[in-house]
């Protein structure tokens, strides 16, 4: 059950609902907890690498901060860092997780250094790996609109070339759009897949990447690190642009220190993962969270099958009719149906899985799948849901999918799945009138109706 691979360890995607708002994270290993936070322009995943180092002996949670990945914005626009702590903090509390060290790179590690200035409590101690203490002019500059420029889709897709740019030479030059010989980077140029990923990572935050982001830049890092109790490390690599930001830090305290990481040493993530162990109790992790869901919302988690994840989307849980079952179409996700979701929760429960091979969730351990394939993820599915019996709406390429399964229980009372090309009708009376087909009488005597869009 290792849905994805850090080379030989299993990292467990997860949800929870935290002050409104859904907070993604990975958990991986068993043992004392540790809190793992990214850089901007990225999300969880980049903490993988790490993740394989410490959960050996930890669990870790590597946490999608706010706008990133596929946690939930901020509320507000005009951000500052305390806001994503307190976040983070509400979302820590709703795990019950016990203190713990937490690690921050760049933009995470502001974020744990106000989590640890403002509820010491929960932190028992700060790595803060790559720190920001920069002057006046050069906080104006990274605040403007040219080195955080506003995120917009074009009709031409040039949107798409710009910040796939924008991720190559965030890696060559800081900052990254001034490409002269004295702003190039000493660090080795990543393989082509991370660029990728953090391509992937910028379009998936769209513009809600500035407000975590920026709120970095408006933090007085000196003062809030004069203000610091927790025990901690401030560290960078020599080949890290903050290296030499590490001069400019106040006077620490007696529980306080900075690790200059020199070419030649050790592995730095081997470093990270041994400064972080320093760090760790024998604490007991928080248990998993249960499932439970907000109302009035869009509730994501995932199911855990025997060789993959899929992501759900569900809403009206509190109901008690027939749940209805929403299908994508193939190179879709159940996102698409999230207008039609709200829609439909005023009255029944719905739910709207991924489709394995499609957004969230994995793809089938098979090279060559079958619709009975995929009918019988979402059968395993809709029994880890303990749904029982319920109503099908599926569109496109589900619709095959959904025949597939039509003669087991779970579908024992109708649908409906439209594409430009069929439609086929499973539904019962009520979910009938829920979709809204004013113009398509309900007669209770065909399972199966099909027509074209």
């Amino acid at each position: 059950m290792v849905p994805l691979k850090v080379n030989g360890l299993g990292a467990w995607r997860r949800f929870v609902r935290a002050g409104g708002r859904g907070v993604h994270y990975l958990r991986a290993g068993e043992g004392p907890p540790v809190v793992l936070l990214h850089a901007a322009m990225s999300s969880g995943r980049e903490m993988l690498p790490l993740v394989q180092r410490l959960a050996p002996q930890h669990t870790v949670f590597a946490f999608d901060l706010p706008g990133f990945g596929d946690t939930d914005p901020l509320p507000k626009r005009n951000s500052v860092v305390a806001d994503a702590a307190e976040a983070l903090n509400t979302t820590l509390v709703v795990l019950r997780m016990p203190p713990c060290p937490v690690y921050g790179s760049h933009t995470g590690g502001t974020v744990a250094l106000e989590l640890a200035r403002l509820h010491p409590e929960r932190v028992s101690a700060l790595i803060m790996d790559g720190i920001t203490v920069f002057g006046p002019r050069e906080t104006r500059y990274l605040l403007s609109d040219e080195y955080l420029p506003p995120f917009s889709v074009k009709d031409d897709g040039s949107h798409l070339f710009s910040n796939w740019v924008k991720a190559r030479d965030y890696w060559i030059w800081f900052p990254w759009n001034k490409r002269t010989s004295s702003n190039r980077l000493p660090s080795p140029f990543p393989s082509l897949e991370h660029v990728h990923n953090m391509f992937l990572d910028i379009l998936r935050a769209g513009d809600a990447y500035r407000a975590v982001y920026g709120a970095v830049f408006k933090l007085d890092v000196r003062k809030a690190v004069a203000a610091l109790r927790v025990p901690a490390t401030f560290m960078a690599d020599s080949h890290d642009v903050l290296f030499s930001h590490l001069d400019r830090l106040p006077k620490l305290r007696s529980n306080q220190r900075i690790v200059r990481s020199r070419p030649g040493g050790i592995d730095y993530l081997d470093r990270v993962a041994s400064v972080i162990r320093s760090y760790c109790a024998d604490v007991e992790p928080p248990a998993e969270s249960h499932f439970r869901p907000t109302p009035n919302a869009i509730n994501r988690r995932y199911i855990d099958l025997r060789h993959l994840q899929i992501l759900v989307r569900s809403a009206g849980e509190a109901h008690r009719g027939r749940p209805i079952l929403l299908l994508h179409d193939g190179r879709s996700s159940s996102r698409m149906f999230e207008p039609l979701m709200r829609k439909l929760a005023r009255r029944l429960p719905v739910y709207a899985p991924d489709i394995p091979d499609n957004g969230a969730s994995d793809s089938l351990r098979t090279s060559r799948p079958q619709i009975r394939d995929y009918a019988n993820a979402i059968s395993d599915t809709l029994r880890a849901l303990r749904l029982g019996s319920c109503d099908v709406y599926a569109i496109g390429a589900a619709a095959a999918t959904a025949l597939a399964y039509c003669p087991a229980q779970h579908f024992g009372s109708r649908a409906h799945c439209w594409s430009h090309r069929i439609s086929i009708h499973l539904l019962s009376p009520d979910a009938f009138g829920a979709l809204g087909y004013r113009r398509l009488r309900w007669t209770g005597l065909a399972p199966i109706s099909i027509g074209f869009g």
